[in-house]
């Protein structure tokens, strides 16, 4: 097995990341320099959705604070800058599936405590529709929380909800229309969330931006009888 790994590296050596070059040292995961270019999101932040805030008095964005939200609270690992923006369409969209292996690396590295004491019993990653995963071929949220639930020992219920509405890309549109175009677009899928009633659950999905998406999943789970419901991220956006 290690002798066959040895030899995939060395055909298929491993790529930064970030800037897509071969990585050095050979066994690491990303360039030394995109590493410290990273913008980690670190105090203060806002204590529900976990955006980067200004204002250290302050408790909660601006957001968080004229709105009600379904799920407790939740992280984002990293600013949605340009250099990560690139990385996560690479991992989206150009099948570089390999990413996950970094992204989950760092989820673990930051996040595992904070996880851990959410208590939560399952990992939902966010779905995507079948008309959309036949034109990508995978689910990204669906990889990193298998790799996430592998390595913290949480069990991963990939269909748990469902995604029965095509909808617009989001990032073209405003906060308003994010919601109206999310509106009876999950439902869960009783068989696989009867199990977890009562219980809590963390949702899984690569950017945070106006919180639309966790909230229309979140709601659709606390209705089906979910106890609570945390979500985490790859990655976060500054504005509301």
């Amino acid at each position: 097995m290690r002798i066959a790994r040895t030899l995939l590296e060395l055909i298929y050596p491993k790529r930064c990341p970030i800037c897509e070059r071969i990585v050095l040292p050979k066994g690491a995961f990303i360039c030394a320099k995109c590493y410290e270019e990273l913008q980690w999101v670190n105090a203060p932040y806002c204590m529900k959705c976990g955006k980067p805030i200004h204002d250290p008095t302050k408790e909660y964005c601006y957001d968080c604070e004229s709105k009600t939200f379904h799920y407790e609270y939740g992280y984002g690992m990293w600013v949605y800058d340009e250099k990560i923006r690139r990385s996560i369409v690479g991992f989206k969209y150009k099948n570089r599936k390999e990413y996950a292996e970094f992204y989950v690396n760092e989820l673990v590295r930051g996040y595992a405590d904070k996880i851990g004491r959410m208590g939560v019993e399952c990992i939902v990653p966010v779905p995507i529709h079948k008309r959309r995963y036949r034109q990508r071929g995978y689910n990204q949220a669906a990889i990193l929380a298998k790799k996430l639930g592998e390595r913290l020992g949480i069990e991963v219920e990939e269909e748990a909800l469902i995604r029965c509405k095509y909808t617009m890309p989001q990032k073209n549109l405003s906060d308003r229309e994010r919601l109206k175009n999310l509106e009876q677009a999950f439902r869960v899928n009783q068989k696989r969330i009867e199990k977890y009633r009562g219980k809590r659950v963390l949702l899984l999905d690569d950017i945070y931006t106006t919180g639309s998406t966790i909230e229309a999943c979140a709601k659709v789970l606390k209705g089906a009888g979910v106890d609570k419901v945390y979500y985490i991220s790859l990655c976060i956006g500054r504005g509301y």
